[in-house]
């Protein structure tokens, strides 16, 4: 099975209590395989490197201390398949410049809704974004 056939297993470092629950309730709704919460980027750096094999995504958010050097540091060492997706509270051109160089391969910047949240899981994972309901007058294809 391809791993864009299956649903993905995701590791996420979050601090923020409101964050965090938001991000784990759109976890359970998009539907995933394994989730592990960890709360810093040392403990996502750990678990990459406890011998687990497991994981297809990495969710962090770039409030917590050291995000992009622990990416940095992580992503020669990993394999390309495992996707970093980096929610941002306030992106700068400079910060998602570094989030890129760093290693990420795609951001999210807050607020944002469980639509797109599922958008970026769903092209991160390979997929064709799902048809989604706009509005109650409007269905759209995001591409």
């Amino acid at each position: 099975m391809s791993i864009s056939e299956r649903q993905p297993n995701v590791l996420f470092a979050i601090k923020e209590e409101l964050l965090l629950g938001s991000v784990r309730e759109m976890l359970r709704n998009y539907g995933t395989g394994k989730v592990k919460h960890v709360r810093s980027m040392e403990d996502v750096y750990n678990v990459l490197y406890g011998g687990s094999r497991e994981w297809d995504i990495i969710i962090a958010d770039d409030a917590l201390p050291n995000v992009t050097t622990v990416i940095k540091k992580a992503r020669p060492e990993i394999e390309a398949r495992i996707k970093f997706l980096l929610l941002m509270s306030s992106p700068t051109k400079e910060a998602v410049m570094e989030a890129v160089q760093a290693g990420v391969n795609d951001f999210l910047a807050a607020p944002f809704s469980p639509a797109l949240f599922e958008d970026k899981l769903d092209k991160l994972m390979g997929r064709e974004p799902r048809l989604r309901q706009k509005s109650s007058t409007a269905m759209v294809y995001d591409k």
